[in-house]
């Protein structure tokens, strides 16, 4: 008997079930921050968004990606 599936487990699926964890705390951040203001008129950079949320330049880049 061959418990053992054919197909290798959807690599997508597994990120996906990893980075999940993460995005609820990303929007909670991001809300706390009050990120979304300085996007309101539209894409602007990082070192703009840290400026209005007072966070740092870096930190508001990793944020963003």
């Amino acid at each position: 008997m061959n418990d053992i599936p054919s197909d290798p487990p959807d690599p997508g699926l597994i990120y996906d079930l990893f980075t999940g964890v993460f995005r609820p705390q990303i929007v909670r951040l991001a809300l706390q921050l009050d990120v979304f203001r300085p996007l309101a008129d539209g894409p602007t950079d990082a070192a703009t968004v840290a400026r209005a949320c007072g966070c740092s330049q870096g930190g508001a880049a990793h944020l963003l990606d």
